[in-house]
């Protein structure tokens, strides 16, 4: 890959001239991505936008876990209304790709190309892997962090590279983009709040109102999926000081409802040792 650089050298062009687009075109594709509320609809829409301005066969938006050193997947979108996925973007260690991690850490964006007998040996081998001759990563920045990644992927011989041009117009999308994003991502830790409150609020009610024990596990159950969005079921056990009994459990998916616990404490396990 080459390294990250705000200026890559010109090559060959996009499949839209960029010399051609006007102040209206750049206006609409902004106003497009600060529409949608929802996180995954801002990645997707700049996505959708990205690929009308700059051409391309795929475009990646992820977000960046700081703390796990990992890239995940927020949205992808592809050039070719017919294609639906490659199963190409997901999850990966930062460590196992240094130019990406550069373009994180240090913002500016970078690009890569299969043919590029000078590029980073693993960056080359996941373009291979994912059927694409080049791409081009750019950083999305918050007002006062990097929050995630861009990944823009041609898959035309031979290797595309992205002119000047045209990484500045990514860039001028990617800052907008950045903005709308971390105001999803606010707006969704507060709805996430609100919706706990509202549990915890509704399960105490249940639990000082309520006699009968199965109303109050059913309560908790609720409130603790409500609480725990990504969480698949939860279990109650009460214990009597020696051993753990199977109270009543809840999954997510109700589909997956069954009538006892999807497995038994070990006495020698983690639930135990908890509840002694």
């Amino acid at each position: 890959m080459n390294a990250p650089t705000a200026s890559p050298p010109a090559g060959q062009p996009g499949n839209l001239p960029l010399s051609g687009l006007d102040s209206r075109t750049l206006l609409d594709a902004v106003a497009a991505i600060a529409m949608p509320v929802e996180v995954v609809d801002i990645a997707a829409e700049t996505a959708r936008q990205l690929l009308a301005l700059l051409g391309g066969d795929a475009c990646a938006i992820s977000r960046w876990e700081e703390q796990d050193n990992a890239v995940s997947l927020w949205a992808e979108v592809y050039g070719n209304q017919e294609t639906t996925t490659k199963n190409q973007f997901s999850p990966f260690d930062l460590r196992e790709f240094p130019i990406t991690a550069q373009v994180l850490r240090i913002g500016v964006p970078a690009q890569i190309q299969c043919d590029d007998p000078a590029a980073d040996s693993a960056e080359r081998a996941y373009l291979q892997k994912v059927g694409s001759q080049s791409a081009l990563m750019l950083p999305l920045h918050g007002r006062h962090r990097t929050l995630g990644l861009i990944e823009l992927y041609d898959d035309q011989p031979p290797s595309r590279r992205f002119t000047p041009e045209e990484i500045t117009l990514a860039q001028v999308i990617a800052s907008h983009a950045g903005l709308a994003l971390e105001r999803g991502i606010l707006l969704q830790a507060a709805n996430q709040r609100a919706t706990e409150m509202e549990a915890l609020r509704h399960a105490s009610l249940t639990l000082t109102s309520g006699m009968e024990l199965k109303d109050v596990f059913q309560a908790v159950l609720a409130a603790s999926l409500k609480i725990s969005p990504h969480a698949s079921n939860v279990h109650i056990f009460t214990y009597d000081g020696l051993r753990l009994h199977f109270g009543a459990a809840r999954w997510a998916n109700p589909t997956e409802q069954r009538n006892g616990p999807f497995a038994e404490p070990r006495q020698d396990g983690l639930t135990y040792k908890v509840a002694r």
